[in-house]
Formats: C-alpha cells, sequence, structure tokens
C-alpha cells in the first residue's frame, strides 16, 4: 500500500513549548514512511486481541499512541502520522487496530500535561494515578505513587 519500514526501536525525546522544559523521552516500536511522505507509528502487541481494541476504541483514553506520535512533534511532516496497534498473537494472522486521530489525541495529551504542570507549580497537589497492571514494568512508577496506594491490584 506505499508503506516501507523506515526504523525500528527507536528512542525519542522531544520538549514541546508547552511543557515549559518538560522533556519527554520514548521508545518506538517502529515507524513506517509512506511513499506520500506519512508516518505510521506502529506498537506490536502479543496479549488478547480483545483488549487492544478496547484501547483504541475510546482514543482519548489510549495514551500510549499519542504519548509516541507527541514525541514526533519536532519532525517534519507534510500529514500528521497515524498509528496503530500491530497485535501478533500467536496462531494469527497479524491484526492492525488503528488509533482515528492520533495527532488530535497527541495535542490533547500535551496540553493536559501543560495545565497538569502549571497546576503543580503553582502548589496543588498531584492526583495519583496508574493501571495496576502496567505499574508492575513502569520505569515511572514512583510519579504515581502507586506504591501508597491501599488496593495493590
Amino acid at each position: 500500500d506505499g508503506w516501507h519500514f523506515q526504523s525500528g526501536e527507536v528512542d525519542r525525546r522531544c520538549a514541546p513549548p508547552d511543557l515549559d522544559g518538560l522533556v519527554l523521552d520514548g521508545r518506538l516500536d517502529r515507524i513506517d514512511k509512506h511513499r506520500d511522505g506519512a508516518a505510521m507509528l506502529i506498537d506490536y502487541k502479543t496479549g488478547s486481541r480483545d483488549k487492544v481494541k478496547k484501547r483504541v476504541a475510546e482514543p482519548l483514553e489510549d495514551t500510549q499512541l499519542a504519548f509516541y506520535a507527541a514525541l514526533l512533534t519536532d519532525e517534519q511532516h507534510d500529514t500528521p502520522p497515524r498509528a496503530i496497534y500491530l497485535s501478533i498473537a500467536e496462531r494469527e494472522t497479524p491484526k492492525a487496530f488503528e488509533h482515528e486521530d492520533v495527532a488530535l489525541s497527541a495535542a490533547l495529551l500535551i496540553d493536559g500535561l501543560s495545565a497538569d504542570l502549571a497546576a503543580l507549580r503553582a502548589g496543588a497537589g498531584a492526583p495519583a494515578s496508574g493501571e495496576g497492571e502496567v505499574c508492575r514494568t513502569c520505569e515511572a512508577r514512583g510519579l504515581c505513587r502507586r506504591d501508597h496506594w491501599q488496593d495493590d491490584t
């Protein structure tokens, strides 16, 4: 369909101006390019396809692909990036689940982070946040204060 592999396991950092010096840091599984110059972010998923489908069903709740799209904010693109989870479940044909309008989700994510950062700098307390299953491997576990929650699910 005109897409080709550009790079994989890409470490990216960016400092969106709205975040006033805060740097975003992440690793993208894969970036493909289209012959028209568009970028496609691909994140491989090996778990349940139902879980992956649910993630993209509520685009503003799925922050992973939005965060990855935000990591490309300093790159020049003729069109906003697209983003998919590529389910590679065992014994099944790979299946793509696209995060519709990931560029909008990325912009809203940056706006939300900017508002949260402004509130923190003004002295507001940080609410606890996190997803129980993901917390076990999160490199930023202490930021959400997950270890101080009552329920350890």
